[in-house]
């Protein structure tokens, strides 16, 4: 799989052991090729839709679960898309996210938000190509909502702790964005695309 990205959180923090989770992220297409994002509505910012790869669980059926679960959709997955690495090591964690192109097949279903999800106020959007890369370019700039911050204020976070939980979705932006990218340059071109 091609590598998309590779993202280094805090190189001036040396980790010598890092918690591994391997994931997947899905440029999820509907009938007229807008894309589906997750808006974070309080911690106002966006991601794709995906999650960790369960136990035994397969990319593929990573993927086909995910979509279900955050967008209540049936998917025909079309290629692979590449592989992001990112190394935070505010949190000594190494993710590596496989990322595919898929489409929605039939209707949308309900959707089954996990406990976190919900506290998260997960929404989602469809946007074409243009208008998602926008988006993620701007959140690169942002800071906290002040309704995020209301949150760990009520958890009784410190300042440190604060932009430490900021910090941890820096590189998820960033991540996404390379994501996003690649399609736009590479796939939508049909170029080094491999197919499933």
């Amino acid at each position: 799989m091609k590598l998309i990205a590779e993202i280094c959180q805090d190189k001036e923090i040396k980790c010598k052991q890092f918690k591994l989770r391997r994931k997947v992220r899905v440029i999820l297409l509907d009938d007229d090729n807008r894309i589906a994002v997750m808006n974070i509505t309080k911690a106002g910012f966006h991601i794709l839709p995906g999650g960790g790869i369960d136990g035994n669980e397969t990319n593929a059926e990573a993927c086909y679960r995910e979509c279900l679960e955050e967008v209540g959709a049936s998917i025909e997955i079309l290629c692979e898309l590449g592989l992001t690495i990112t190394q935070r090591n505010t949190d000594a964690r190494l993710n590596f996210d496989y990322c595919y192109v898929a489409k929605v097949i039939g209707n949308l279903q309900s959707v089954s938000f996990t406990e976190g999800e919900i506290f998260g106020g997960y929404k989602l959007e469809w946007y074409d190509i243009n208008d998602a890369i926008l988006i993620f370019k701007e959140e690169e700039k942002k800071q906290y909502s002040s309704e995020w911050a209301k949150y760990l204020d009520a958890k009784n976070f410190t300042e440190d702790m604060k932009n430490l939980e900021f910090i941890k979705h820096k590189p998820v932006v960033e991540r996404e964005l390379a994501i996003l990218k690649e399609y736009h340059e590479n796939y939508m071109n049909g170029i080094n695309i491999k197919t499933i």
